[in-house]
């Protein structure tokens, strides 16, 4: 909804440059995936925040295919827009231009991501050997959104 309302990554509705839709497979994929989490405006994601490198998080979608004209893309490159990446570009699992998985808007304060972090804290998976790990990266994330309203 946010990228489709224009609020991402614009933060102007009406004004969608940037669009989700059908996986490249052309079905839903559940699944774990790492992501690589870049400097970026985003207020509540810094890559020192995870204890690891790669953020383990699951995916649960049919239209994550990330996807904008090329212009669009160097925007959220040049205004530091694009907060987390598919780390691995062989397991991106919608083929997202990019391997784009999360962006936000350009004052960072609005954040969208295709993986899932609410399954992670849940772990409803049933690959469950990355539980501890997801759980803990997505439980940072929801803390560092929480503590950010509470300072601001």
């Amino acid at each position: 909804m946010l990228v489709k309302t224009g609020l991402l990554p614009n933060g102007e509705l009406g004004n969608q440059t940037v669009t989700l839709t059908d996986n490249e497979v052309g079905h839903f994929v559940c699944k774990w995936v790492d992501l690589a989490v870049g400097k970026s405006a985003c207020k509540f994601v810094k890559p020192e925040d995870f204890d690891c490198q790669l953020v383990p998080m699951q995916i649960a979608h049919g239209e994550g295919l990330f996807t904008g004209s090329e212009e669009a893309v160097e925007r959220l490159i040049e205004n530091n827009q694009i907060v987390f990446r598919y780390a691995d570009v062989t397991n991106n699992p919608n083929r997202s231009v990019d391997n784009i998985a999360g962006i936000c808007d350009s004052t960072g304060l609005i954040l969208g991501m295709m993986p899932h972090p609410e399954r992670s804290v849940a772990a409803f998976h049933p690959h469950r050997i990355r539980t501890a790990m997801a759980r803990q990266a997505a439980n940072t994330i929801f803390n560092n959104i929480v503590n950010y309203t509470r300072e601001s």
